[in-house]
């Protein structure tokens, strides 16, 4: 796994530019980046890292190609390998917790993809300041992956674990919280068990037909 999370290179200028807003949120004070740009920064920077793992993981024996580049996106899924097999990927770059929400209902083309890749990059950023100076959540230097397949996912959905009526949240918070709260009680715990799974994610890949050379180019 080691070998595998080296191939993970960020810009730090931008890993820089994340740790300013965790800083203005724990310290009330002004941040560099506005809600809406923080989310479209830590979802190139997921990207770029889901890309690197890729090539990691693969190398070129499976063509693998950005679906927003192909100008073919679909909302369920972001890459495509080989023309079939659909990831979706999900950023995020909170200290405390990591997660992401789905439509309500459990259906649509938000969960039309094959298999689910979670980038978490507030592993990469310090929360020990302001109100968590005293909390100690460890600091990496990669993200963390949550490899889960596609239908793990829909029967998460399907539990209906939300906080509101909103959407369906599926997260997980990487430091112990008061077990009698609601954020404690409808978190999903599984989400643990498929940290740094890349064998899941490899074997489904592997049962794919594998390119001819030709394709590949």
């Amino acid at each position: 796994m080691s070998e595998i999370l080296e191939a993970i290179s960020l810009p730090t200028k931008d890993i820089d530019l994340l740790q300013a807003c965790v800083s203005g949120d724990l310290q009330r004070k002004p941040k560099p980046l506005s809600g809406i740009n923080r989310t479209r920064l830590s979802d190139r920077l997921a990207t770029r890292a889901a890309q690197q793992l890729f090539d990691a993981l693969f190398g070129d024996r499976h063509r693998v190609q950005d679906a927003n580049k192909l100008c073919r996106n679909q909302p369920g899924y972001d890459f495509i390998i080989d023309d079939q097999f659909r990831i979706q990927v999900k950023a995020g770059c909170y200290v405390e917790s990591f997660g992401w929400a789905h439509k309500v209902g459990g259906s649509g083309a938000d969960l039309d993809f094959d298999f689910l890749l979670g980038v978490d990059l507030g592993v990469m950023l310090d929360g020990r300041q302001g109100r968590l100076a005293s909390v100690d959540i460890p600091v990496k230097p990669f993200p963390d992956f949550y490899c889960i397949p596609g239908v793990t996912v829909r029967n998460w959905v399907e539990l209906g674990r939300r906080i509101n009526a909103r959407g369906n949240h599926l997260y997980l918070y990487k430091r112990p919280i008061n077990p009698k709260t609601k954020e404690a009680q409808r978190q999903t715990l599984d989400l643990a068990d498929y940290r740094g799974r890349f064998d899941l994610l490899t074997e489904a890949v592997l049962d794919l037909a594998p390119l001819e050379a030709t394709r590949r180019e």
